[in-house]
């Protein structure tokens, strides 16, 4: 009884402010433009009680040397960008989003998929 699955386009919902403990984001982000993406996230800081969580997966653009492993997210990244207009971005990116919007301890978590990571952000109190 706590927890409610909701099938929405997420770019057209409205979400009821200060409702959810938690919400998961998971392989949305890249498949959207930066302006989309800031929208999202405000509405998602909107939504969350104080306190509250957001868990974005997705597949974030690579850093640091690259070797096979950073090969697929590029490829991914390239896909979005000709089929959506979506990209794939960093973490440093989505975490300034999250700040812009009143979310903040934005935490990353490589995974071990290649170029799949774990983000998560709590509302301020």
């Amino acid at each position: 009884d706590r927890i409610a699955l909701e099938a929405c386009d997420v770019t057209k919902t409205a979400f009821p402010p200060g409702h959810y403990d938690v919400l998961f984001a998971f392989n949305i982000v890249h498949g959207f433009d930066e302006v989309l993406n800031r929208q999202l996230l405000q509405t998602i800081a909107g939504t969350l009680k104080p306190g509250g969580m957001v868990y974005i997966l997705d597949q974030l653009q690579p850093t640091g040397k690259r070797g096979a492993g950073t090969l697929l997210p590029l490829m991914v990244g390239i896909n979005l960008l000709n089929e959506t207009g979506g990209a794939i971005y960093s973490f440093s990116q989505i975490r300034g989003w999250c700040e812009a919007v009143g979310l903040n301890d934005v935490k990353e978590r490589r995974l071990f998929l290649p170029g799949v990571s774990l983000i998560s952000a709590r509302k301020r109190s």
